[in-house]
């Protein structure tokens, strides 16, 4: 007496290898996902604006019209990891990323200098080993030098500019955060200059 009961056109146990083989996936997948967040490096930029301020006669503190900005980067990774400062420059076309990622081992011509105010007076970028939930060093930029930056591009193209604050870790993997001048903004730091 060999009765097999059938389901749905298989036999009750290939149901049970078809549900086994599914749900050994579904478990592989999601451990493989849980470990490779767990152990993502992830740094997140950011940047305040704050007014330049000197010092007067007798400690008190005056406040000039002008803005910087101070850049920073935080690690928001459970990963340990060391990072540097980079630059300040303009995002590159598509097809130049598209072209430097397949043809090229080294990065090319599009990267202008960072300009020597960018990087803090009095100390050389250097790494920097930040644990879990640690800032770097705030970096100061003058904000009338990255307008100026920002200016010359919008003057040769007339179009909106997008630069990218950068900070690269130990391993060359960069970490950018866009800063968007629209041609509106532009044209008025245009006029007043």
């Amino acid at each position: 007496m060999n009765e097999n009961t059938i389901f749905m056109g298989l036999e009750i146990g290939s149901w049970a290898d078809w549900i086994g083989i599914v749900v050994t996936i579904i478990t592989i997948v999601l451990t493989v996902r849980y470990y490779g967040k767990d152990n993502r490096r992830r740094l997140l930029i950011g940047f305040d604006i704050v007014p330049i301020t000197y010092k007067k006669d007798k400690g008190i503190i005056g406040v000039r019209s002008d803005t910087k900005y101070i850049i920073w980067a935080v690690n928001v990774s459970k990963v340990t990891d060391s990072v540097i400062y980079s630059s300040i420059r303009y995002k590159p076309s598509f097809y130049k990323r598209l072209k430097e990622s397949l043809f090229s081992t080294q990065k090319s011509g599009y990267i202008p200098q960072p300009l020597e105010e960018f990087i803090k007076i009095g100390e050389p970028t250097k790494f920097e080993t930040l644990g879990e939930r640690e800032k770097t060093t705030g970096y100061e930029v003058r904000s009338q030098s990255i307008n100026d930056f920002a200016l010359e591009r919008f003057e040769k193209t007339g179009k909106k500019v997008v630069l990218w604050i950068t900070f690269t870790d130990i391993l060359g993997k960069e970490y950018k955060r866009e800063l968007i001048y629209t041609k509106k903004e532009l044209k008025k730091f245009s006029n007043a200059s």
